[in-house]
């Protein structure tokens, strides 16, 4: 009888401890001189009880991906009070987080449509739980306005955190400059690396004017009264940026003027370019620094040499193996120059200005149609239409007649 009073003594205080245990409130040291008071058998029984599932709790939420809400900050640094219209200005953002999970960085804004936000896809950098971007913007009128940045953080689809940063108001100036030339650039610096102009068809030319800026967005390069125009290869940032201006314009047009704003002077600056179209057929935009006519026309003179030297060794030391050579050079330098074929351009094809990726579409024809295929850059062909207009399509929308 006392044998089984005291097994029902140590289950009720073994009870007792397990309760402590899983308590908010344990007391750790009253835990272990409770423990130490017991026996040995006593000390043994405790010691079968499982663990409580609570102690990995904090494991197993994680283990489901849970993720808790908390705290998201936004912080800008100093940004201009005022700006110009088309002056491309930077916010530096500062998100502050204090989710480890992985996620997505999602931004919003309260603002109009005057208001461009240039740079949609920001490069963010992180430093622990902390990220940082530039937000780069463009006010397009003096009502442009951006009242507030929103951030969200999600995860497949889901917004779990979100906040918002009020945007002091800026003011925007207008630059007073002539509508008929002014490029709506605003920069500290631009500068014209290159002119070309040649045949766009029988009436017009395609201009092209290789620039560099900076503190600029080149992209909006735009001049009153030209229907067909924009900007291609953009490169850099809005810091230091290049690009492709071009225009179509009429053939009889000598001479391109714009001006921009510089920033520096606080004044605009005047560019008079002066036009030279190359007139010969086969010459159109390509990539703006086309190297294949002059490199055949080398060949060629080389074959030409080559083959008068054979011809002249023939003469004198009537050699056959000297006459074979002549008529192998003739040959060569036939097919060097014959490298035009004709070709079927398929319905719906994208004839684009450039031999790039992004390059604009000019045309696209509803029915099948016979060209002339004048060059090639890797999976590019350079066409002439029968209407005289020359631009350049995927290979893959061609077949040879």
């Amino acid at each position: 009888m006392l044998k089984t009073f005291k097994v029902f003594c140590i289950f009720l205080l073994t009870l007792h401890l397990y309760a402590q245990e899983n308590s908010v409130f344990q007391d750790y040291e009253t835990l272990e001189k409770n423990y130490n008071m017991l026996d040995d058998q006593a000390k043994q029984i405790y010691n079968t009880i499982a663990p409580s599932d609570e102690n990995n709790y904090e494991n197993k939420v994680s283990e489901e991906k849970f993720i808790p809400q908390g705290s998201l900050v936004l912080n800008a640094k100093d940004y201009i009070e005022e700006a110009y219209i088309d002056q491309a200005f930077a916010i530096d953002l500062e998100v502050i987080t204090t989710t480890n999970a992985s996620f997505d960085l999602n931004v919003s804004f309260e603002k109009n449509e005057d208001m461009l936000w240039i740079n949609p896809n920001p490069i963010w950098e992180q430093k622990a739980n902390s990220y940082h971007t530039k937000l780069w913007f463009e006010a397009k009128s003096l009502n442009a306005n951006l009242n507030k940045i929103i951030v969200s953080l999600s995860r497949n689809d889901y917004i779990f955190q979100s906040s918002s940063l009020i945007i002091k108001p800026i003011k925007f100036i207008k630059i007073d400059a002539p509508s008929n030339k002014y490029s709506h650039i605003v920069a500290s610096n631009l500068e014209v690396k290159q002119i070309k102009a040649s045949n766009f068809d029988n009436d017009n030319m395609i201009l092209f004017i290789e620039l560099a800026g900076e503190n600029t967005n080149l992209a909006s390069f735009n001049i009153k009264d030209i229907q067909k125009q924009g900007v291609e290869a953009i490169k850099g940032d809005f810091e230091k940026q290049s690009g492709f201006y071009y225009a179509i314009l009429d053939k009889s047009k000598t001479r391109f003027d714009f001006s921009y704003f510089n920033l520096n002077s606080k004044e605009l600056k005047d560019f008079s370019l002066k036009i030279e179209l190359k007139e010969d057929s086969i010459s159109t935009q390509s990539d703006l620094n086309p190297k294949t006519n002059d490199f055949n026309f080398y060949k060629q003179v080389i074959l030409w040499s080559l083959s008068g030297i054979f011809a002249l060794w023939f003469v004198f030391k009537k050699s056959y193996v000297a006459l074979g050579l002549t008529i192998l050079a003739l040959i060569a330098s036939f097919l060097a120059q014959n490298n035009i074929y004709k070709a079927v351009l398929q319905a719906e094809s994208k004839v684009q200005l450039l031999p790039t990726l992004n390059s604009t579409h000019f045309y696209s024809g509803k029915y099948n149609q016979e060209v002339e295929v004048l060059d090639s850059r890797n999976e590019y062909r350079k066409i002439l239409f029968k209407n005289g207009k020359i631009g350049w399509v995927k290979s893959e929308n061609l077949s040879k007649i």
